[in-house]
C-alpha cells in the first residue's frame, strides 16, 4: 500500500499541538527555501515585462516547461480602480479597504461595466489608468464587476480589452462577478479574484499583514525599551 503523502514517514499523524499557524507555514516554507537555495544565477525567457510607476520591475520568467512569475507589491502607495462609480462593486471594494488598509490612498478611474459601449469605455479607462500611473501615484490597477448573468459580463470578454491589459504597465487585479464566473479578462490580468472584495483583499494583503505585525512588534519594543531604560538608571545610580 502507498504511503499517505498527509501522514509522517512513520505512519502517526500530527498531534494537534503541533498545529501551527498560516503565518508560521509560511516562514518554515521561506527559511527551508532560504537554507535550501544559495544564490544563483536563473537563466529563462522574460515576457510580459511591466515597468510600474513605483519603479519595479515586474515579469514572467519561463522556459519551454514551466513559468516563474513576480508577486503584486507588497505595499503599493495608491489603488487604482476600474469599474462604473455606481456599481456595488466599488463599494464593496472600498469597504473592504477601508476595513484593512484605511490610510491607502484610491483612484476611481470610471467607466460603465455593461451595455454596448462597456467594452470600448473600459479599454480607456485601463489605458488612461496606465498613462496617468506616474502622475497618480498608483502602483496596482482593480479591475472590479460584480455579478451577472453572462450577457451582463460580457463587456469582460472583449479582445481588446484582454490586449489592453496585457499591455498597461500596472499589475492588474480582475476581480469581475463572481468565484464560479470567468472571464476573458481574467486570463489577461495579472491575476485573477474570484470577487470584487476578493481583489481588494489580495491588493492590500501586505499592509494588512504589517498591521498585524505590528500590533505584535508594538508590545515587545516597549517591553525593551523600559528594560535598556531600567539598565541604564541603574548605571546611573
Amino acid at each position: 500500500m502507498p504511503a499517505n503523502p498527509f501522514l509522517p514517514a512513520n505512519g502517526a499523524a500530527t498531534p494537534a499541538a503541533q498545529v501551527v499557524s498560516v503565518s508560521e507555514l509560511n516562514r518554515m516554507a521561506r527559511e527551508l527555501l532560504e537554507s535550501a537555495l544559495p544564490l544563483m544565477w536563473v537563466g529563462g525567457e522574460i515576457s510580459n515585462l511591466v515597468r510600474a510607476a513605483s519603479g519595479h520591475v515586474y515579469f514572467t520568467l519561463k522556459d519551454a516547461s514551466a513559468q516563474v512569475r513576480r508577486a503584486l507589491p507588497r505595499y503599493p502607495r495608491a489603488l487604482g480602480i476600474v469599474t462604473s462609480p455606481q456599481a456595488a462593486a466599488l463599494r464593496d471594494v472600498l469597504v473592504t479597504l477601508r476595513r484593512r488598509a484605511p490610510h491607502l490612498p484610491v483612484v476611481l478611474y470610471p467607466a460603465p461595466v455593461q451595455g454596448a459601449d462597456a467594452p470600448v469605455r473600459l479599454l480607456e479607462a485601463v489605458r488612461s489608468a496606465g498613462r496617468r500611473a506616474a502622475e497618480d501615484g498608483v502602483d496596482v490597477l482593480l479591475l472590479v464587476r460584480g455579478g451577472g448573468s453572462i450577457e451582463d459580463l460580457w463587456a469582460f470578454n472583449d479582445e481588446a480589452l484582454a490586449r489592453a491589459l496585457r499591455a498597461c504597465p500596472l499589475p492588474v487585479v480582475c476581480g469581475v462577478g463572481h468565484e464560479t464566473d470567468f472571464t476573458i479578462a481574467d486570463f489577461a490580468a495579472d491575476l485573477r479574484a474570484p470577487t470584487p472584495t476578493g481583489a481588494a483583499e489580495l491588493a492590500s494583503a501586505g499592509w494588512y499583514a504589517a498591521r498585524a505585525e505590528l500590533a505584535v512588534l508594538e508590545p515587545r519594543l516597549r517591553r525593551a525599551v523600559e528594560r535598556r531604560f531600567g539598565e541604564l538608571a541603574q548605571r546611573l545610580d
